[in-house]
């Protein structure tokens, strides 16, 4: 699914709610050039679960932490 806001926009966010508490963070990023930098994938959990990366978008980054967030630690990777 694509986004599309017009170019002075800063910040673009959706958050979409399921069943239970599990929450998935994607950090997707570019810059003006139309260079992209592959998806930053963070689950919910203590580890990642191979099943969740199979299949996935080429380059991808996947990763954990424990409420599925970014932390401080992700962010500087």
């Amino acid at each position: 699914e694509w986004v599309c806001v017009s170019n002075d926009t800063k910040v673009v966010y959706e958050e979409n709610g399921g069943v239970g508490k599990a929450f998935t963070t994607v950090v997707l990023s570019g810059n003006a050039a139309g260079v992209s930098l592959p998806p930053f994938v963070i689950y919910g959990a203590k580890n990642v679960n191979r099943l969740w990366t199979q299949n996935g978008p080429d380059r991808a980054q996947y990763y954990s932490s424990p409420k599925g967030w970014i932390t401080e630690e992700l962010f500087a990777i």
